[in-house]
C-alpha cells in the first residue's frame, strides 16, 4: 500500500509528539514492505531522507503580517495539495486538520489523527471552517486516548476511533545506571501549561524527607522564568533543581534511563508520548488525574494526583521514590509494550484498509 503520511511540521525542523509519532510509524510501514512516505510544510520545497525515511517538504510561509490567518500550516495547503496529487497515494494519514483539507483537494482518501483536545474556542473562523470541512469528509477520525474522542463528539458532534501513538519499545531499553532520588520532567518551564511550579512545590514538600531527591528539567527555560520557579523552593534545596536545556533524542533517552521517576503534571493532555517513552525506559511516571495521562498509567506503574492538590503529588512523588527499583522497571517495560508499533501499526494499516475500499 502506498501511503502518504503529512503534517504542518517534520523532523528535522520540529521534533514533537506528532512529529516523532509520524516518523516512527513511517519506519514500521517501509519496514513490513508499504511504500510509506512523510510530506510536511516547512522553511523551503525539498527532498531528504532521516534514518532513511523519505521526507519531502513544500514551502509553508508565514505570512501573518499581512493578514492574521496567514500562518505557515495554512499558506502551505495549496502546495501540499499539488504535491499530494502528484504523489498519487492509497491513502493520505494526516496529523493535522491543515494537511487532512490538503488531502481532501486532493481528491484523495484520508484518515485525519487529532493530536489534542480542540477547546470549541475559535477565534478565527477560517480555521475553523478548515477544521470543520476537514473532519466532515474524513474517511476516519483517530485520537490517541478516549479524553479527545469524547471532547470531539461532545463539542462538534463528530465521532472518531482511538489508535494511541506509538514507540519503538526496545529502542529506550535502559542502559544508563539509574540515580536514586533523580525525577525527570520533560516538559519545558516556559510553558505555564505543563505547571512547572506546581510540580516544583510538590518537588519541596517532597525534598523533606528524601535528602537524595533532585528534579531535573529538560527544555528550554529563560533566566527569569529558572530564577522565578527556583525561588519557590526553600533556599536549602534550591541547589536540587537542575535546568538541562533542550536535548537531542539520544540525551533525552539516557534521561530517562537515569531518573527514579518521571513527572508530568499538566492538565487536560490529549496524548503525550512522554510517558511512554519513560515507561519504555522503566521509568514509573507521576502525574494527576486528567486527560490521557489517566488512561495510561496504572497504579503499577505509577502514581496519580487529583490536579490541584500538591500534597498528595508530593506522597506520590515520595511513594515512588521509595518503591523505585528492578521489580517496578520491569513493570512499566511490560506496560509500554502495549504501545510498541507492533502492536499499534497494525491497528493504523486496518484503517488504511477501510478508508481506501470506499473509493
Amino acid at each position: 500500500m502506498r501511503v502518504t503520511l503529512t503534517n504542518p511540521y517534520c523532523w528535522p525542523y520540529v521534533r514533537g509528539g506528532s512529529e516523532s509519532t509520524m516518523h516512527g510509524l513511517c519506519s514500521w510501514l517501509r519496514a513490513q514492505g508499504h511504500d510509506a512516505s512523510i510530506l510536511a510544510g516547512g522553511p523551503k520545497n525539498a527532498a531528504y531522507e532521516i534514518d532513511g525515511l523519505p521526507y519531502r517538504t513544500v514551502k509553508a510561509r508565514d505570512l501573518s503580517r499581512v493578514h492574521r490567518e496567514l500562518v505557515p500550516p495554512v499558506t502551505m495547503i495549496p502546495a501540499m495539495r499539488r504535491r499530494i496529487k502528484s504523489i498519487k497515494p492509497d491513502v493520505v494519514h494526516a496529523f493535522s486538520y491543515h494537511d487532512a483539507f490538503a488531502a481532501k483537494r486532493a481528491e484523495l482518501p484520508y484518515v485525519l489523527t487529532i493530536g489534542g483536545i480542540i477547546a470549541p474556542r475559535w477565534r478565527d473562523q477560517h480555521q475553523f471552517k478548515l477544521f470543520k470541512n476537514a473532519c466532515t469528509h474524513a474517511e476516519v477520525i483517530l485520537c490517541a486516548s478516549q479524553a479527545p474522542v469524547d471532547a470531539l463528539k461532545a463539542d462538534y458532534g463528530f465521532d472518531a476511533e482511538i489508535v494511541p501513538y506509538g514507540l519503538d519499545v526496545a529502542s529506550f531499553a535502559p542502559d544508563e545506571e539509574r540515580v536514586p532520588g533523580r525525577i525527570l520532567c520533560v516538559a519545558t518551564a516556559n510553558d505555564n501549561r505543563r505547571r512547572p511550579d506546581f510540580l516544583v512545590t510538590a518537588f519541596g514538600k517532597a525534598a523533606v524527607k528524601n535528602p537524595d531527591a533532585h528534579l531535573v528539567f529538560c527544555g528550554a527555560a529563560d533566566d527569569d522564568v529558572q530564577q522565578r520557579v527556583r525561588s519557590l523552593l526553600p533556599a536549602r534545596h534550591r541547589d536540587k533543581l537542575t535546568f538541562l536545556g533542550d536535548l537531542g533524542p539520544e540525551e533525552l533517552r539516557k534521561e530517562y534511563a537515569r531518573a527514579s521517576l518521571t513527572a508530568l503534571t499538566s492538565l487536560n493532555e490529549a496524548f503525550g508520548i512522554a510517558p511512554i517513552e519513560s515507561l519504555a525506559s522503566g521509568t514509573p511516571v507521576v502525574g494527576t488525574r486528567s486527560g490521557a495521562l489517566a488512561e495510561i498509567i496504572t497504579n503499577d506503574v505509577g502514581a496519580l494526583s487529583e490536579p490541584e492538590d500538591v500534597n498528595e503529588c508530593a506522597r506520590q512523588i515520595q511513594f515512588l521514590l521509595d518503591e523505585s527499583g528492578p521489580a517496578l522497571s520491569a513493570r512499566c517495560i511490560e506496560r509500554a509494550q502495549l504501545y510498541d508499533w507492533d502492536a499499534i501499526g497494525p491497528k493504523n494499516v486496518a484503517i488504511y484498509e477501510r478508508a481506501t475500499t470506499r473509493w
